[in-house]
C-alpha cells in the first residue's frame, strides 16, 4: 500500500490502533504531537487517500465549539456493521463512539487516486515558516496565494500549471507580524480556504 498523501506518515510515529471495514476503508489511530487523530482512508489497489477523520482535540475545523475528545487515542475498534467506530483514549480513560456514513460506490468505475483538497498547514502556529500541503485531481493551473486578515495577499506560493496528485510548498512568514493569515488554493473552478496562525 502507498500513502499518496503522506499522511500515514508510515515509520514516523507508533501506531496504536488500526482497522478496515468492508467498504475498503481504513481507520488509523496514532498519536502526534498537537494533533491527536483517527483518520479514515480509502484503500484503492495499492493506494491509500484520506476521505476524513474523526475530531481531535486540537483540530481547528472541529465542529464541537467545547473541543474535541481525544488526548492520547490508543486503539480503535469497528461494529460488525462499520457504521459505528470505537476508540479508546488512554489519557482521557474512556472509550468514544463514532457513527459513520457509508457511501456505495459503483465498482465499474475505478476511483480517481487523487482529489482536489487543501491540508491544514503544519506547523501551526509556526514562525517562521510552514509546510503547506495540497491534491490536485487533474492537472492545470494552479494558484496557491497567502492574505492577511485584510484581504490583501501578502504571498504567491504557486501560480502556474502542475500536475495531477499530490504537491507541497514551504511559506516563509519572516518578514510578516504576527497574526492571522488565510491560503487559498485555486485549480479551475475548485478553490478552498484554510486558515493559519503566524506567532512570533
Amino acid at each position: 500500500m502507498t500513502d499518496i498523501s503522506s499522511d500515514l506518515s508510515l515509520g514516523t510515529y507508533t501506531y496504536y490502533g488500526i482497522a478496515a471495514d468492508s467498504a475498503g476503508d481504513l481507520f488509523v489511530c496514532r498519536p502526534d504531537s498537537g494533533y491527536e487523530w483517527v483518520k479514515i482512508f480509502r484503500v484503492v489497489g495499492t493506494f491509500a487517500t484520506e476521505i476524513g477523520h474523526l475530531p481531535s482535540r486540537t483540530d481547528p475545523n472541529n465542529p464541537d465549539p467545547a473541543g474535541a475528545p481525544f488526548q492520547g487515542p490508543t486503539a480503535v475498534s469497528l461494529s460488525p456493521d462499520g457504521h459505528t467506530a470505537y476508540v479508546a483514549d488512554r489519557v482521557a480513560r474512556k472509550v468514544f463512539m463514532f457513527m459513520t456514513s457509508v457511501t456505495k460506490i459503483d465498482e465499474r468505475v475505478p476511483p480517481h487516486p487523487y482529489q482536489f483538497a487543501l491540508k491544514q498547514n503544519y506547523p501551526n502556529p509556526f514562525n517562521p515558516t510552514t509546510i503547506i500541503s495540497y491534491g490536485l485531481e487533474k492537472a492545470g493551473n494552479v494558484n496557491l496565494d497567502v492574505y492577511n486578515i485584510l484581504g490583501e495577499k501578502v504571498a504567491a506560493l504557486v501560480d502556474g500549471f502542475q500536475s495531477a496528485g499530490v504537491h507541497s510548498v514551504t511559506f516563509d512568514g519572516s518578514r510578516l507580524p504576527s497574526g492571522i493569515y488565510f491560503y487559498t488554493l485555486q485549480n479551475g473552478d475548485n478553490k478552498t480556504t484554510k486558515k493559519m496562525i503566524l506567532m512570533k
